[in-house]
């Protein structure tokens, strides 16, 4: 169930915890530009079969914002586990990306993110302010 402001509730829990979530990629390689669509697809998809959901997203040449709203039951850490093997899985299974990531990172094991993160939590009032600077991202 869901109020009119977006609250979750459930059993147990009634909440509304949103996110601004930023991933930058290893060693700040700037090859996020040319798979963008590729990204934002798996970044739904990974959505679709999760527990978040994604209000919006952008993407610069070496990091992408997010803006998340997390189910209380799940941890931030869990979260952000699940987006980063998934994305990457994704774009390395698929050929068009997998080829041009292969240009930024040569290791047997695939990688695109660092193993760092920033999150901070947003109120509903700064929830506007926040969708703004992400939408200018990249700009």
């Amino acid at each position: 169930m869901e109020f009119e402001d977006n609250t979750r509730t459930r059993n147990h829990y009634i909440g509304d915890l949103n996110y601004h979530i930023i991933f930058s990629t290893k060693f700040r390689r700037k090859c996020l530009s040319k798979i963008k669509n590729e990204l934002y697809d798996e970044f739904r998809y990974c959505e679709s079969k999760s527990h978040f959901k994604i209000k919006t997203m952008k993407q610069d040449k070496d990091h992408i914002h997010l803006l998340v709203n997390i189910k209380p039951t799940y941890s931030l850490g869990q979260t952000i586990n699940r987006m980063k093997q998934m994305t990457t899985n994704y774009l390395y299974r698929n050929e068009r990306s997998r080829l041009w990531l292969r240009k930024f990172y040569w290791a047997k094991r695939l990688t695109v993110w660092t193993h760092g993160y920033f999150a901070s939590t947003i109120g509903q009032i700064s929830e506007e302010i926040v969708w703004n600077y992400i939408e200018n991202q990249g700009k």
